[in-house]
Parts: C-alpha cells; sequence; structure tokens
C-alpha cells in the first residue's frame, strides 16, 4: 500500500455513532499522459488504500509524476474531489555501465585496449578509447568498485593489479614477452543490491622498439 486516503478526509457532518465516510474513488484525469490511475488502484475503496497496479519505470518517464483525481463520498452520496500527486522516486534497479564522455547514457558497451613494452611496469594511463570508468545507470549515482575478474593470462594475479576505486590497471612486473594479455573488468555498485557489469582491457605486450598504436573496440 502506497496511502490510505482516509487519513485525510473527514466528513463535517459527524455523527459520533456512524462511519459518514461511505467511499473513495479514482477518477480520470483530463491530462491523459499524467493521469495515474492506470497505474495505481484501490485495494479497499472504504479505506482509501492506495495501491501501484502496475510497474513504474522511472528512467521511461518524462515526468516523474503522476496526478490521481480522487473523490470521496458520504453515506448521504454528497461527493468532494481533490487532485493528489504522486512523485515517482528512482530506486536502485540497474546495473553499472562502462561508458566514454561521447556514448549515449544508458546504452555505451565499451571494451578497452592498451600497449606497453614487455619490460613495462606501472599505471596503464594510454588506454582507448578512454580510461577504464563505469557510473551507475540510476540517478542514485552510486559509488562504484573495479575489480580484475579472470584473465586469458595463468597467474595473472602476479603480473596485474587494479586500483578500487579509480578503476586504473597497472603491470606489477614484468611480462618479459611480445604477448596479448586479455583481462576481464567488473564493475560493481556499492549498494547492498551491488550490481555488477563487466568488460575487457586487451593489453598489447610488444617489443619495445615496436611502435605504439592504440585502437579502441566497441562491444
Amino acid at each position: 500500500m502506497v496511502f490510505k486516503l482516509k487519513d485525510l478526509a473527514y466528513d463535517r457532518d459527524v455523527n459520533p455513532n456512524q462511519e459518514e465516510i461511505y467511499g473513495f474513488n479514482i477518477n480520470p484525469y483530463y491530462n491523459s499522459d499524467l493521469d495515474g490511475r492506470f497505474h495505481f488502484s484501490l485495494t479497499q475503496t472504504q479505506t482509501g488504500d492506495l495501491s501501484v497496479s502496475r510497474e513504474l519505470d522511472f528512467e521511461s518517464m518524462s515526468t516523474k509524476y503522476y496526478l490521481l483525481n480522487v473523490s470521496v463520498e458520504d453515506i448521504g452520496k454528497r461527493t468532494s474531489y481533490t487532485v493528489m500527486r504522486v512523485n515517482i522516486a528512482d530506486q536502485d534497479d540497474q546495473g553499472p555501465e562502462f561508458y566514454t564522455s561521447d556514448c549515449v547514457p544508458g546504452l555505451c558497451h565499451i571494451r578497452y585496449t592498451a600497449s606497453v613494452g614487455t619490460t613495462f611496469t606501472g599505471a596503464i594511463t594510454t588506454v582507448c578509447p578512454e580510461r577504464v570508468a563505469a557510473r551507475d545507470k540510476d540517478t542514485l549515482n552510486a559509488s562504484i568498485s573495479y575489480s580484475i575478474a579472470s584473465s586469458n593470462a595463468p597467474a595473472y594475479f602476479s603480473y596485474f593489479t587494479i586500483n578500487n576505486i579509480m578503476g586504473t590497471v597497472s603491470v606489477i612486473q614484468p611480462i618479459g614477452k611480445a604477448l596479448l594479455v586479455t583481462l576481464t573488468i567488473e564493475a560493481t555498485e556499492v549498494t547492498l543490491l551491488r550490481h555488477t557489469e563487466m568488460t575487457s582491457l586487451t593489453v598489447t605486450f610488444r617489443d619495445p622498439t615496436t611502435p605504439c598504436s592504440c585502437m579502441a573496440r566497441s562491444a
């Protein structure tokens, strides 16, 4: 139940020995785009118990509220009307997404590449198309924690680490040979539900004499 209308209604002819309120109703509202009667219903008309009757999708709503044209009737069939505004709040119902500055929010599908020398150690700062970054697709803007979930390289944890706050991947000891390593990067929302999303970072370890190239990859 979202709300009990009876808590805000009373009859001016109150008879202490009789319940004067007969019942509540939801009536059509003139603006169909804001009319909330298709999303809310009265599960108990006499007390005006208002409940959600259809799933609400915050992200798809252009206006984040609905209006209800509600009426109350007493035992003498006298009726009063008012308009009730129901504000819709966002919930943690979507996972994070990896993104770049130019991708459409909610539609980003990013994979990353980088190229370093075979003797390189330290933070990999040149990453294509941009640095590894994820965000909450909900408007709650939850913090993101990063981790390396897996790799095609044996004992990858001996060679790679990731900053769990910034998402920066570092090489902690030299690979020592030309190699292509793909890391699966996991982004986890720091919330009770801990929604996750994964992407890949492919690192080319090249001979130091080989020119560095950086090619963006998309899903």
